[in-house]
C-alpha cells in the first residue's frame, strides 16, 4: 500500500512539473506493482517456496537501486527546489 501511495505522489509531482518521460518513468512503477503483487498472490496461496523468495528480495534489491540510482536521479534536478502537494 505504501509502494502504491509513495509511486502517485512521486507521479502527480512528475506531471505537475512537466517531466518528458513521464509515461516511461509510470511504466516503470506499474511493473513494479505488477510483479510485487504476483508474488504477494503466491505467499497468500502458500505457493512462494524458498527459491521464489530468494529471487524476490534479488529482484527487489536491484530494481531499487537502478531505479532511485538511475531512473529517479533524472528527474531530481526537474523537482528540485519545487514543492510535491
Amino acid at each position: 500500500d505504501y509502494t502504491v501511495f509513495h509511486f502517485s505522489t512521486e507521479e502527480k509531482a512528475l506531471e505537475k512539473y512537466g517531466y518528458s518521460d513521464f509515461n516511461n518513468h509510470k511504466k516503470f512503477h506499474q511493473g513494479f506493482v505488477d510483479i510485487v503483487g504476483k508474488f504477494k498472490e503466491k505467499i497468500e496461496r502458500g505457493d512462494a517456496i524458498l527459491w521464489t523468495s530468494i529471487e524476490m528480495i534479488s529482484y527487489l534489491r536491484d530494481w531499487l537501486l537502478t531505479h532511485i540510482l538511475l531512473e529517479d536521479k533524472k528527474y531530481s534536478n526537474l523537482l528540485k527546489d519545487k514543492t510535491v502537494e
